[in-house]
């Protein structure tokens, strides 16, 4: 019984060094059953379900990661950032999960920094398109306090200045030549030259 029970706690021993932890739970399992009050199987067993438990964890890790690295990919940037936080506090000494985060951040904000930029392009565009210039310059000066470096906004800027120049002159003309017809009409010629 002796031996049996030498053979079966030496085939545990080579299971869990082989971190074959379920393996090597059963034949712990087959030891205890025939000596329950067996001290080193005890403790092997107690191995077994620490390595088991801690296997599944860094698996579960694993899977986490890709599905974090996954979701950035798409771009569902603010998903990945709750998810990772999340896994974060289960695995706080976990550098590539940390990193990832960050990354994550970083192109959430970059990304929601470009959808503020485009959201001030189109009010530009579309106070110009209107004819409604000074609202579109208004609009520009705005939107460059916040990217002040901009070469689409500062090209609109200039563009949306110029035809609100031009329609001011054009506006001038327009009085000015209704003036004159006005003056043609009453006789007075000389106000009209």
């Amino acid at each position: 019984a002796e031996q049996v029970k030498q053979s079966l706690l030496t085939e545990a021993r080579n299971l869990l060094r082989a971190q074959q932890f379920e393996d090597a739970l059963t034949a712990l399992d087959q030891v205890l059953q025939k000596f329950p009050a067996d001290a080193t199987a005890k403790n092997l067993r107690t191995l077994a379900v620490q390595g088991r438990d801690q296997q599944i964890r860094e698996r579960q890790l694993s899977e986490d990661l890709a599905n974090l690295r996954i979701l950035v990919k798409d771009e569902k940037y603010q998903e990945a950032i709750t998810r990772g936080e999340q896994l974060l506090a289960e695995f706080p000494k976990e550098f590539e999960l940390a990193e990832l985060i960050t990354y994550a951040r970083s192109e959430l904000a970059r990304h929601e920094q470009k959808q503020r930029l485009e959201k001030w392009l189109d009010k530009v565009n579309q106070g110009m398109k209107a004819g409604r210039f000074a609202e579109a310059i208004q609009a520009a000066e705005t939107a460059l306090g916040e990217f002040p470096r901009n070469m689409d906004l500062i090209i609109l800027l200039n563009r949306a200045k110029t035809q609100k120049e031009e329609k001011e002159k054009l506006d001038l003309l327009e009085r000015r030549m209704k003036e004159v017809n006005s003056k043609i009409e009453s006789g007075e010629l000389t106000d009209a030259i």
